[in-house]
């Protein structure tokens, strides 16, 4: 049922043994039980129980939660020559056209806007954008929505306010008054680039599904470059099986290169609300500064409704080098 395949910034070496795959389990548990023994010293921000390397928004933000309209930053990176912050936004379906049987808000045009503030309080980005139910690509497909904002940011902390409402009047709607939503959230962009040394695990996205590139498209291609359907309450549904984990790993320069094939890998954890692990795969790194995109089919058709964490960890040999956490839920 859990599977995962990446996709490469250059050419990999596919085979792989059942011998090299074993070996590698077995020092992945090794370096498991050494740092569940002595987290204290682990470097910060690796503990697989941590919510490390915090990136984009650490938890989806609701923005008019009674018709699930959400709201999820993802962190850029900068080695794909694009740094910055994605907003995604999504209106839940079942819940907007069931809050009032009077207006079906998927099928009503939005203004989604946001401002970004930097540690002194100064207003560096604003951007905003009109969702027209009724326009062509990605926005239209599903009834409006989902939708980015992207917008263009230096590495460092910010605040993010938000806001969201529907283009219809209250006599339009029938309705005493149109719903507003408005939140502020806070953003970390990260400093990823094959540039600085060490690893890089770029911010992951939860989607609902994604499709590859059209042909004759450039095979180089990093997986927010897709045609995607991204997830930002981070909510999968047990009556779908296309959900999808995605995420990029940035790795530096390397004058003399450290892994071999059988040395370092990546590994994608996923546990249930009791710590039970319900998928663990292993990947391969990529070439020295490089990045390479991955995804991991989450079928969430066979789990039970709950809470669940991902933890997306690389390993040099028995060295844990860097770890990101995110928890998400699965609904019935």
């Amino acid at each position: 049922m859990w599977k995962a395949f990446v996709v490469p910034s250059r050419i990999w070496d596919r085979a792989s043994s059942s011998l090299i795959v074993l070996a590698l389990a077995t020092l992945m548990a090794a370096a498991r039980a050494s740092a569940a023994s002595d987290v204290e010293s682990s470097a910060p921000g690796t503990s697989p129980d941590s919510a490390s390397d915090t990136q984009g928004f650490e938890h989806p933000v609701a923005i008019i939660p009674e018709m699930g309209l959400w709201v999820d930053g993802i962190a850029e990176l900068g080695y794909a020559k694009k740094t910055g912050l994605v907003l995604w936004w999504n209106l839940e379906k079942e819940r907007a056209t069931g809050h009032d049987p009077r207006v079906d808000w998927s099928r009503v045009s939005f203004r989604i806007r946001a401002a970004v503030y930097d540690t002194t309080g100064k207003q560096i980005e604003k951007e905003e954008k009109i969702v027209d139910p009724l326009q062509t690509g990605l926005e239209g497909e599903r009834g409006g929505f989902p939708a980015p904002i992207r917008i263009p940011l230096k590495a460092g902390n910010y605040r993010v306010h938000l806001e969201a409402y529907p283009l219809i009047s209250a006599s339009a709607a029938a309705l005493d008054s149109v719903p507003h939503g408005s939140a502020d959230a806070t953003a970390i962009i990260p400093e990823l680039s094959h540039r600085h040394l060490g690893w890089s695990i770029g911010d992951p996205l939860f989607l609902e599904s994604a499709k590859k590139w059209e042909p004759g498209s450039e095979d180089d291609r990093a997986w927010y470059d897709w045609i995607v359907h991204p997830n930002p309450s981070r909510t999968l549904s047990t009556r779908g099986k296309t959900g999808q984990l995605a995420f990029e790993v940035v790795r530096s320069f390397e004058t003399v290169p450290r892994c071999g094939a059988n040395t370092c890998r990546v590994v994608i954890t996923v546990n249930d609300a009791s710590g039970g692990i319900v998928l663990q795969e292993l990947r391969p790194v990529p070439e020295p500064a490089t990045s390479s995109a991955y995804l991991v089919p989450l079928d969430a058709s066979g789990l039970a409704p709950g809470r669940y964490s991902v933890t997306i960890e690389i390993f040099e040999a028995r060295e844990r080098e860097a770890a990101i956490r995110r928890e998400f839920s699965i609904s019935s």
